[in-house]
């Protein structure tokens, strides 16, 4: 049971009883683009690249039950998950598969949500509902946001400007007894506003024990001190709890993908796992004197993980602190942006030998600290040109602590370690503005990655060859690319090309994260999206060409990368108050998971479709129904050490979303 979710609910209640008159929610216009600017930039400041941008207004037309399925629905950017469900799992972008969210950034208002270990975040504790805006820029930005950013960046906005007292009430029911509800409240406050959101969501899940469970809330506070000051206080919390099918072998997969590999009658609770995460987040933003401005936000959280895998019983507490500082610059010509980011990462383990935790086996501590500071630069050539540059420098010091416990402890389990690294980036970027909203690009990066703790360290009950990994170094190489982006009356499309090269990149394999050979990944973008009075489509079409450049490998391609990716929306509006939309995305076939030698079997190429109805019932009501796997194709989205995890056969869902 989530306790969670019986707190929130009477919150809402408490809240919703009386606190808001009637009245009609400010939504800010939509925006699509063919080059997104980067989270936390001017305009003008932002280095051109590959990417879009999706407003409040698109965010809610998708229907999509999370990020993650938006993300994969309406931006072409798909993702793996072990547990089969659009709340937990790793988008891919850029040839970046294998442990693709190690080098995918994931920023809420300006701050990494990624995890310092190789877990996922809970994308379930950021609604959709909750949201602004999405960006998504691909391709490395690892000067201007660090280690994470190497595959690119994945903006998710709350912030809001001016609020006007409403509100917005979401719920649906759908397949394998899903059910979730959410309500938004907002209202002005003195100087400011205040802004409330909670979520309930339940789910059997499609496979044989897969269920699953969450609850969050978020309460804001904004507030102004005139035009030139503005600050905003957050706190959110959320609680999930989940059951783990595992995977199956390819001919248990092919033969009925809903069974469980993991479940014994009598021991369901063995494959459970529950996690409580609470956070608070500040931001301030001021205009100084002439043309200088700054910022500066600052995050702090708390999870605890329980988990249970059939014979690992642990519990995981992981504490994290960050923030960065900007100040910008504009004068006729040039402007410049520099700042300071830093991060405090905690993470304690307890690992027992039985499920009462009352037979402790391992203590483990791992605690990393990192700062780093950065410079962007615009220059104004004229003539439509400009040129950018920028650099930044990396460092962290890490400290491990381990020790085995029990009547008969393994000396593997028993280390005291530190260690730290130093890293640079830096990039260049040349741009020509050829028409409004149209305009081509070509940029450089040198990039870098620092390894997580838990590819450092083996502190978590699953002995690695090398308990601490000292010899483990950063993962770097060159970044371009070359593109355009152009608007053509109600056309607009886009093209990149690019390519990345890096040396020293980790990869696991035999039982160990190690530096793998060089690595290439050179690929093409194609974008185009088209409205009109009734109809609406887009179409993007990814190929990319992932490789070992050296060693044993050599030439062999890189796991779960696929090589053609295409992904496409069609939209038709028979009646002002009715829309029908049908969508499909195409991958094609890709290696498992740590197979680099490409001798096991493949992941199957796979090709879904999905159809939705919408009748706008007035203008603050709506009705919507969708069926998600249209023709209900049994595909895993991964594979590993030949084991598949499904993916959801075919899934209907029927929403309701009412404004007041």
């Amino acid at each position: 049971m989530i306790r969670l979710t019986g707190f929130s609910l009477s919150l809402l209640c408490w809240v919703g009883s009386g606190a808001l008159l009637p009245g009609q929610v400010s939504l800010p216009p939509s925006t699509v683009a063919a080059v997104a600017e980067e989270e936390g930039l001017t305009d003008s400041l932002a280095f051109p690249g590959s990417g879009e941008s999706f407003g409040r207004e698109e965010l809610q037309d998708s229907r999509s039950d999370s990020v993650l399925s938006f993300l994969s629905a309406q931006a072409g950017v798909p993702f793996l998950s072990v547990y089969g469900n659009s709340r937990s799992g790793s988008p891919v972008m850029r040839g970046f598969g294998d442990g693709s969210l190690r080098k995918t950034l994931i920023l809420l208002d300006g701050l990494p949500l990624n995890r310092p270990d190789l877990s996922s975040p809970e994308w379930g504790r950021v609604p959709l509902e909750s949201l602004e805006s999405v960006s998504v820029l691909r391709g490395s930005r690892t000067v201007r946001y660090g280690s994470a950013a190497l595959a690119g960046v994945i903006a998710l906005q709350t912030e809001a400007g001016p609020v006007e007292r409403g509100g917005e009430l979401s719920a649906y029911l759908g397949s394998e007894s899903t059910r979730s509800g959410a309500l938004s409240l907002q209202a002005p406050l003195a100087e400011g506003a205040w802004t409330f959101r909670g979520e309930d969501y339940r789910s059997a899940g499609y496979r044989d024990h897969s269920g699953r469970e969450e609850g969050s809330f978020s309460l804001s506070l904004q507030h102004s001190s005139g035009p030139a000051v503005e600050s905003r206080l957050a706190f959110s919390a959320s609680e999930v709890r989940f059951e783990n099918p595992g995977g199956l072998g390819f001919d248990r997969f092919q033969s009925d993908p809903r069974q469980s590999a993991v479940y014994v009658t009598g021991f369901e609770d063995l494959y459970v796992t529950e996690r409580r995460t609470s956070q608070l987040d500040g931001l301030l933003r001021w205009q100084g004197a002439g043309a200088w401005q700054g910022s500066a936000r600052a995050s702090g959280s708390w999870e605890e993980r329980l988990i249970n895998e059939g014979g690992f019983f642990a519990d995981n507490e992981v504490g994290q602190g960050q923030g960065e500082m900007v100040g910008e610059w504009k004068g006729a010509r040039l402007e410049l942006e520099g700042g300071v980011r830093w991060r405090a990462e905690r993470l304690q383990f307890r690992g027992y030998s039985d499920q009462e935790r009352q037979l402790p086996r391992q203590r483990a501590e791992l605690a990393r600290e990192s700062a780093a500071l950065f410079l962007l630069g615009r220059y104004e050539l004229g003539g439509g040109w400009s040129l950018r540059a920028g650099a930044s420098g990396e460092g962290y010091q890490l400290r491990a602590d381990s020790r085995g416990l029990g009547a008969f402890p393994s000396p593997e389990e028993t280390f005291s370690e530190k260690g730290r690294e130093l890293q640079w980036a830096a990039e260049a970027a040349l741009e020509y503005e050829f028409a409004p909203e149209s305009s081509a690009w070509l940029r450089y990066e040198r990039v870098y990655r620092f390894p997580l703790l838990d590819e450092i360290a083996g502190y978590q009950g699953f002995l690695l060859d090398v308990p601490f990994n000292a010899a483990l170094e950063p993962e770097w190489g060159h970044s371009v690319e070359a593109g355009f982006s152009a608007q053509w009356g109600l056309l607009q499309g886009g093209m990149a090309l690019f390519g990345t090269w890096l040396e020293d990149e980790i990869a696991f394999q035999d039982n160990l994260n190690r530096n793998l050979a060089a690595t290439a990944r050179i690929g093409g973008e194609l974008f185009a999206q088209w409205e009109g009075e009734r109809w609406r489509a887009d179409l993007r079409y990814h190929w990319t060409e992932a490789r070992l450049r050296e060693g044993e490998f050599a030439d062999r391609e890189l796991p779960l990368v696929p090589r053609h990716s295409l992904f496409g929306n069609l939209a038709f509006a028979p009646a002002a108050d009715w829309e029908v939309s049908l969508g499909g995305q195409f991958l094609s076939s890709s290696w498992q998971g740590d197979d680099f030698g490409n001798e096991g079997q493949r992941l199957p190429a796979r090709a879904v479709f999905h159809l939705g109805v919408d009748w706008q019932l007035s203008e603050d009501c709506l009705l919507y129904g969708k069926v998600t796997n249209l023709l209900d194709r049994h595909y895993a989205s991964y594979a590993a050490a030949t084991q598949f995890y499904p993916a959801p056969g075919r899934q209907w869902q029927c929403g309701l979303r009412l404004r007041f």
